[in-house]
């Protein structure tokens, strides 16, 4: 055997060492930080020693019949992008430019140059929610206006700690589900599109399952917003399993805190591991996964069961309930679908 075959043969017995908030430096992150999904090419085979073996055909494709080219899913990471007709800012009463005044003037002279806590003239074009903000990284809030944005995240039951003048990594982690939960861009900062719909109290977007969690078979349907995994077969509904998805955390190794985004797209399950390996976080810490990406599982988190919301996973989808995380994993089979938003 030449020395480029054993070699070959080597790599090939490497197990496998992706995990939540990893990147492999064979493959470069998109634009979420994320890998993307490894639906384009021809995933490597489980190993001998994986406790689970499931199909490897997806439970969509009856027999070998080819799938329609319309009804093709387009798959891969699908970044927020800003709207392309933004709407104006929502006017506010009297009553909500005082209760948000601290965060109204604070934010709005960053993000507009204009006092969005004075009602528009009619001489002064109304700005527009961009949404896109210069900055994306995380932004401390601090001072009045971090007391009141928790204070309204608390009332919301998106934050359940004693509303303070900072945002830690609670409030920062309940201000990236709201934003989630209201369509805007989630930066985890109180920007003045955030600001404003807390102000306005926007309503949450729709409940009803989005068409991409309607396809034939088995599709895990992760909605970031209401932290919740719905278990669809066949376009209906069979379990709905509290999640907890990426946000405000600190890298295992390097201690630096950053957000740990949970891409949103569509995947598809490409591997299952009972209790995979890992670089990162230790063997063990990962148990029952279902891999859909080289960066993102579902898999059960003791630490999710134990703290809850306060804190958020690095970019895979926990579990804390060890008795879904199982059923998730036997009943989920490879090629499987999972959509993520």
């Amino acid at each position: 055997m030449n020395i480029a075959k054993k070699l070959s043969v080597a790599l090939a017995a490497v197990p496998l060492l992706a995990a939540c908030g990893t990147t492999p430096p064979a493959q470069a992150p998109n634009a979420e930080g994320h890998l993307a999904a490894p639906a384009s090419v021809t995933p490597a085979p489980a190993s001998s020693s994986a406790t689970t073996a499931a199909p490897t055909a997806s439970p969509s494709s009856p027999g070998n019949a080819a799938p329609t080219p319309s009804a093709t899913p387009s798959f891969g990471v699908r970044p927020w992008q800003p709207p392309a007709n933004p709407a104006p800012l929502p006017v506010l009463t009297a009553e909500q430019q005082a209760t948000f005044a601290p965060c109204l003037a604070k934010f709005a002279a960053a993000d507009t140059g204009t006092d969005a806590s004075k009602p528009a003239s009619p001489s002064t074009p109304t700005p527009t929610v961009t949404q896109a903000s210069k900055k994306t990284s995380t932004k401390k809030t601090t001072g009045t206006c971090a007391k009141v944005v928790q204070t309204e995240l608390k009332a919301l039951s998106f934050y359940h700690g004693t509303p303070r003048s900072r945002n830690g990594t609670a409030a920062i982690n309940a201000l990236l589900r709201y934003q989630y939960s209201r369509d805007l861009q989630p930066t985890g900062s109180a920007n003045q599109a955030t600001v404003y719909a807390l102000a306005s109290n926007q309503p949450a977007r729709s409940a009803a399952l989005p068409e991409e969690c309607k396809a034939d078979g088995v599709v895990l349907c992760v909605d970031q917003g209401a932290q919740q995994l719905r278990y669809v077969k066949d376009g209906k509904v069979v379990k709905t399993i509290k999640v907890r998805t990426g946000g405000y955390n600190s890298h295992p190794k390097t201690h630096k805190w950053r957000l740990f985004r949970t891409a949103n797209g569509l995947y598809k399950v490409y591997k299952k591991r009972v209790s995979p390996t890992s670089d990162n976080y230790g063997d063990g810490s990962m148990p029952l996964s279902v891999i859909f990406d080289p960066n993102m599982y579902v898999h059960y988190s003791s630490d999710f069961a134990n703290a809850g919301y306060a804190g958020s996973s690095h970019g895979c989808v926990n579990v804390g309930s060890y008795k879904s995380a199982r059923w998730i994993y036997k009943n989920t089979p490879i090629g499987s679908q999972v959509y993520i938003y």
